[in-house]
Parts: C-alpha cells; structure tokens; sequence
C-alpha cells in the first residue's frame, strides 16, 4: 500500500497552474489519536498545504494519503456525538422528506453513513435505507441502530455492483463526503450510476468561501481534498452529467452549504437563484483572485503568533489551561502553533472512543469532561471546538459566574 503521493493538477479542471498560499508543514493525521502504548512507535507524518488553481479557482490540498489511513477500520469521529449534530440530522432528514414527500422512489442510499445519524430519521419517516460505509466501528453503532450497511469505500466500480445488487436511489445523501475523495470526478459518476433517472442527489460539504474569510486554516487537514466554491462545483457537476438545482447555506463545520442536484437531462427540477447570487457574492468577496489567498495565508500565521503570545502570557503567570474538545481541527491548530502538554493540561471530551488517549504530534492527554468535578476548573479553557462556542457558553454557565475564561482561536484569538 502507497501511503502517499503528491498530485500535481487540478482536482476538478486539470489545470497544473496550481497556487500555493499556506505551507502547514509535516503534520501527523488529524484523527490518528494514539493510545499510551503508541506513544512510543514513530509516528506518522505527511506534508500539508493549500492551493488553489488560478484556471478555476477551486482549493485544495495536493498532498493524498490513502484514505485506509484517513479512514481507519476504527475511526474517532461519530456523527451523533453531540446533541447539536443530533438535531441538525434530524432536521435535516425533514427537509428532504417534506421537499420530497411525493418521490416515487423511497429508496434512499447515504455514501459515508458514519453511526446513521441521518438514516435513523429518514427511516422513521418512511424511507426505505441502505448506508455505504468503510470504517467498521461507526457502521456496528448504526447497525445496532437497525440500519442496513454495505463496509465499502464508495467507488465508481464499486456504484455499478451496488445498483446490481440492490437498484437506483431515489434519493442519494453525502455529507463531508465529496470534499473527502481525492477523485470527484470518479465519485459523482458513481454517485450518477446508483440515482434513478428522477433521483436527487442530497450533499453538505464545508464551503470554501468560509473557510478564506474566516481565516479557518485549522479545518485543513488531509482528510479535506476540497474546499469547494460554487464555480468549480458546477463545473464538476457539469462534467460528469450532473446539475445543480438549488444550494442552501448552513451552519454547520464552521460554514457549509446543503447541495441538491440531479441529471442533467433531468428537467423536472428548476433551478433556484441561489447558485447565481453565491457566485455572484464570491466574486465580490475576491475569490477570482490571488491576494484573497495571500492574505489568508498571512492572517494564519498572525493567528498563530497572537494565540502562543496568549498562552505564554497566562503560563508565565501560574495559569491552567484545559483545552475544550479535541476534534481534528483543533489537531491542526495545536500542532500548527506547537502547542502541546507543557502548555494545555488536557482536552476534555465527550466522545468515549477519545478517552485515554493522546492527540497526534502533540500528544496531549485526552480524557473524560468528568475530570473537572475531580480537578476543579481551570483557570482558562482553550476552545477547540468554537463551531459550537455558542451552545458552549450557554452550557457553561457555572464556570463562567466562577471566573472562568475561553481562550478562543479563530477568527482572531482573543479571551471572552
């Protein structure tokens, strides 16, 4: 098995006119948590950067893993881990139910189902489902959940030997998917030959435009091919027979849209405004332009500079700082800015399948959100997860008549 290699064209148009605007260095991978025993084998390391290509515009990383690494047999990330990620599946299985009440075909397969998140409401409400999913341990969780799974890295070959054994979709799902293959091409022909000839093909990616005006270099890692913009998605879409009928923006991973596409040759479906006015907005916002990337790669390093200033000022001074989850952003930052166990006690989590063990590279405990009736607060809690800053706070509300601070990172780090 090639661990690696390193592309040299453009994911979407082919171009090799590709611009690099942020060098994150050799870091390990962001959900590769280590157990004590692992502590002592060598570790794994890749290069990481950004770029975009200057003929399209799309973002991405040239730097491919093979996605068994990314997306171990036993995987950290598990989609129903917080009460947020809950509601937003279940919200999101009524949407699509009430947008698509009167769709004959019920049949609906989700590409990367994870723990079925999503396909436990859509079965509720009367769908029939079928999850394609590779790593083993979120696809148990969904099957105790009464949700049927393939175990398969979803394919082009692969869609043509599903839709023989099973039949067309009515309605295809892939969420934080498409953004993950280092083949989109390949994946929404796939994605193509398992949809009926009336079939929606549902999908959530976190949206590029975001990521640059917000300066969210930390949701770089290696599991993210793509930042998507709605120029090269259309283009992709357009290449592989497929088109776009709506968009919808939303909250979620710090910024994403909800896609919604069909074949091309598909009519019944109109097109919304939505995709015109967002592509519109990115040009304004200087997507087509080189220097929007330069100065994000700019705003990275000062982020980093202004956060270790920060939490040099507050050790220097006696203070504890417990980081706030450990999710595989927050891999990213710690390692980007080199911040490890001298300065963060640990991270407190809710998700058991990180408990006791070590982030990657840095290597800081991660432990049980319990420890702090054992320990006491600290003085300051290092946000990793500021998606979630708002229901954090609310959440909070003791530590913070206690005193208690949140050292948050992004946009520009600051104390609240």
């Amino acid at each position: 098995m090639n661990n690696y290699y390193r592309r040299t064209s453009c994911l979407i148009c082919g171009s090799k006119d590709l611009y690099q605007f942020l060098d994150l260095g050799k870091t390990p991978l962001a959900d590769s948590f280590l157990s004590k025993k692992e502590l002592n084998k060598k570790e794994l390391y890749f290069p990481l950067s950004i770029h975009v290509c200057e003929n399209c515009n799309h973002i991405q990383i040239l730097d491919a893993v093979h996605p068994r690494l990314l997306f171990p047999e036993e995987y950290a990330l598990f989609s129903s881990g917080g009460p947020s990620m809950v509601k937003h599946f279940e919200d999101y299985a009524k949407e699509v139910h009430e947008r698509f009440e009167n769709i004959k075909n019920k049949f609906v397969i989700e590409i990367a189902s994870n723990d079925g998140a999503l396909l436990v409401p859509m079965k509720k409400l009367g769908f029939k489902v079928l999850g394609i999913e590779p790593t083993i341990n979120t696809a148990k969780v969904a099957r105790s959940r009464g949700i049927e799974v393939v175990t398969e890295f979803f394919s082009e070959p692969f869609s043509r030997k599903l839709a023989s054994k099973y039949r067309q979709a009515g309605i295809v799902l892939a969420n934080n998917v498409l953004a993950h293959t280092d083949n989109p091409t390949a994946f929404v022909k796939g994605v193509k030959n398992i949809l009926d000839s009336n079939g929606v093909f549902v999908f959530e990616f976190q949206y590029g435009l975001e990521l640059i005006k917000n300066t969210e270099f930390d949701n770089i890692y290696h599991e993210h091919s793509s930042f998507f913009t709605i120029r090269p998605l259309k283009l992709l879409m357009e290449k592989c027979g497929m088109r776009l009928f709506d968009i919808k923006p939303i909250a979620t991973q710090g910024g994403s849209l909800r896609c919604y596409a069909t074949h091309a040759e598909n009519s019944f479906y109109k097109e919304t405004t939505a995709s015109a006015k967002m592509e519109k907005k990115e040009i304004r916002e200087g997507m087509d332009k080189l220097k929007t990337y330069d100065d994000f790669g700019k705003r990275a390093v000062a982020i980093k500079v202004r956060l270790l200033d920060i939490i040099l000022n507050i050790k220097k001074r006696g203070g504890r700082i417990v980081a706030y989850g450990a999710p595989a952003k927050g891999n990213t930052l710690l390692n980007f800015c080199g911040i490890g166990p001298k300065l963060i006690e640990y991270c407190i989590e809710k998700t058991k399948f990180k408990f006791n063990k070590f982030t990657p590279g840095m290597h800081i405990p991660v432990v049980s959100d319990d420890i702090i009736k054992k320990d006491g607060y600290p003085d300051f809690y290092l946000v990793l997860i500021w998606n979630y800053l708002d229901a954090i706070y609310a959440r909070e509300k003791e530590y913070r008549k206690g005193g208690g601070k949140f050292i948050i990172p992004n946009p520009s780090p600051r104390i609240i």
